[in-house]
């Protein structure tokens, strides 16, 4: 189960509405509207998520959170408006999650490296 399935699949039916202006600038306004409504909020949410999850302090997760995110969300908007532009121009509707969901396996994994070289485990004092 992804929980981000369901906010991301509202999400995409809510871009879906913006119609105003030559079709094939649609995609680019959802891309714009995307990339400065929810990337940015996303973004810190899963940095946070993913050092609590980690067994770090709500706190410790939000500080890691401010060290670490303009980094990863630099190297965010390299990857997910190309992502997405391809998303928005030539995948449906009900399979954008899908498509979103499989990019994800490269972007996670670049999360993945990107975060664990930064705080020490939690639990390596107890040690």
């Amino acid at each position: 189960f992804n929980p981000q399935a369901p906010l991301q699949s509202r999400w995409f039916i809510l871009l879906e509405k913006i119609r105003s202006g030559p079709a094939k600038l649609v995609p680019l306004k959802r891309l714009a509207v995307d990339q400065v409504l929810f990337a940015p909020g996303c973004g810190a949410y899963i940095l946070v998520c993913l050092r609590v999850l980690e067994g770090h302090t709500l706190l410790d997760a939000m500080s890691a959170c401010k060290r670490d995110w303009f980094g990863i969300w630099t190297m965010s908007i390299k990857f997910w408006p190309v992502v997405n532009l391809f998303n928005f121009y030539l995948v449906p509707l009900q399979m954008r999650v899908v498509f979103v969901q499989f990019a994800s396996l490269f972007w996670n994994s670049y999360l993945s490296f990107a975060t664990q070289k930064k705080l020490p485990h939690p639990h390596e004092a107890d040690y």
